[in-house]
Protein backbone atom coordinates (compact mmCIF):
# COMPACT_ATOMS: atom_id res chain seq x y z
CA UNK A 1 0.00 0.00 0.00
CA UNK A 2 2.84 2.40 0.59
CA UNK A 3 3.70 2.40 -3.15
CA UNK A 4 0.21 3.57 -3.98
CA UNK A 5 -0.26 5.78 -0.95
CA UNK A 6 2.79 7.80 0.14
CA UNK A 7 1.13 8.39 3.49
CA UNK A 8 -0.29 5.09 4.83
CA UNK A 9 -2.03 7.03 7.60
CA UNK A 10 -4.31 8.52 4.94
CA UNK A 11 -5.75 5.07 4.15
CA UNK A 12 -8.96 4.24 6.03
CA UNK A 13 -11.05 1.09 6.28
CA UNK A 14 -14.72 0.35 6.82
CA UNK A 15 -15.30 -3.26 7.83
CA UNK A 16 -18.94 -4.34 7.85
CA UNK A 17 -19.83 -7.49 9.78
CA UNK A 18 -22.25 -9.49 7.68
CA UNK A 19 -23.49 -13.09 7.68
CA UNK A 20 -24.72 -15.84 5.38
CA UNK A 21 -28.27 -14.74 6.22
CA UNK A 22 -27.70 -11.83 3.84
CA UNK A 23 -26.63 -13.97 0.90
CA UNK A 24 -29.10 -14.62 -1.91
CA UNK A 25 -27.00 -17.58 -3.06
CA UNK A 26 -27.79 -19.48 0.14
CA UNK A 27 -30.00 -22.38 -0.95
CA UNK A 28 -31.83 -23.23 2.27
CA UNK A 29 -33.56 -20.05 3.41
CA UNK A 30 -36.16 -20.41 6.14
CA UNK A 31 -38.82 -18.11 7.53
CA UNK A 32 -36.77 -17.61 10.70
CA UNK A 33 -35.28 -14.19 11.42
CA UNK A 34 -36.48 -12.28 8.32
CA UNK A 35 -35.33 -9.03 9.94
CA UNK A 36 -31.76 -10.36 10.17
CA UNK A 37 -31.88 -11.61 6.57
CA UNK A 38 -33.07 -8.21 5.35
CA UNK A 39 -30.54 -6.23 7.39
CA UNK A 40 -27.58 -8.35 6.28
CA UNK A 41 -28.70 -8.32 2.63
CA UNK A 42 -28.95 -4.52 2.78
CA UNK A 43 -25.51 -4.29 4.38
CA UNK A 44 -24.03 -6.51 1.65
CA UNK A 45 -25.61 -4.39 -1.09
CA UNK A 46 -24.47 -1.15 0.55
CA UNK A 47 -20.92 -2.49 0.68
CA UNK A 48 -21.03 -3.66 -2.92
CA UNK A 49 -22.40 -0.38 -4.28
CA UNK A 50 -20.46 2.06 -2.08
CA UNK A 51 -16.99 0.50 -1.99
CA UNK A 52 -15.88 1.88 -5.37
CA UNK A 53 -16.93 5.40 -4.47
CA UNK A 54 -15.12 5.32 -1.13
CA UNK A 55 -12.00 3.87 -2.75
CA UNK A 56 -11.48 7.14 -4.62
CA UNK A 57 -10.91 8.77 -1.22
CA UNK A 58 -8.54 6.02 0.02
CA UNK A 59 -11.31 4.47 2.10
CA UNK A 60 -11.65 0.73 1.60
CA UNK A 61 -14.98 -0.89 2.46
CA UNK A 62 -15.42 -4.65 2.83
CA UNK A 63 -17.92 -7.05 4.37
CA UNK A 64 -16.78 -10.02 6.42
CA UNK A 65 -18.62 -13.04 7.74
CA UNK A 66 -17.41 -14.07 11.18
CA UNK A 67 -18.68 -17.60 10.69
CA UNK A 68 -21.12 -19.51 12.78
CA UNK A 69 -20.87 -18.91 16.51
CA UNK A 70 -23.17 -20.62 18.96
CA UNK A 71 -22.95 -20.25 22.71
CA UNK A 72 -26.59 -20.94 23.50
CA UNK A 73 -27.10 -24.65 22.84
CA UNK A 74 -25.56 -27.82 24.22
CA UNK A 75 -22.99 -29.30 21.83
CA UNK A 76 -25.30 -32.09 20.64
CA UNK A 77 -28.03 -29.64 19.66
CA UNK A 78 -25.52 -27.26 18.11
CA UNK A 79 -23.96 -30.03 15.98
CA UNK A 80 -27.37 -31.23 14.77
CA UNK A 81 -28.32 -27.67 13.86
CA UNK A 82 -25.00 -27.20 12.07
CA UNK A 83 -25.65 -30.27 9.89
CA UNK A 84 -29.34 -29.67 9.16
CA UNK A 85 -28.86 -25.98 8.34
CA UNK A 86 -25.66 -26.48 6.33
CA UNK A 87 -23.54 -24.18 8.49
CA UNK A 88 -19.91 -24.17 7.38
Amino acid sequence: MTDRHPNPDSVKFIINVSAMEGSFSRSNKTDRHPHTNAAKAALNMMTRTSAQDYQQSNIYMVSVDTGWINDENPIEKAMKSMITRDFQ
